[in-house]
């Protein structure tokens, strides 16, 4: 499971209740998740993979 970034998250028009850190234990913490982590800061089209 891929827990979005706060920045990721304003920039598409979301009014934030928990910051990312609390959204991912929050996350990590459910039964039918196995790895949670947090997504790249660029956004989805982002990272090495993205040329």
């Amino acid at each position: 499971m891929v827990v979005a970034r706060d920045s990721t998250a304003r920039k598409n028009g979301k009014r934030l209740v928990f910051n990312e850190r609390i959204r991912l234990e929050i996350i990590s913490e459910l039964r039918m998740v196995d790895v949670a982590i947090l997504g790249h800061e660029g956004g989805i089209f982002t990272g090495p993979w993205s040329r």
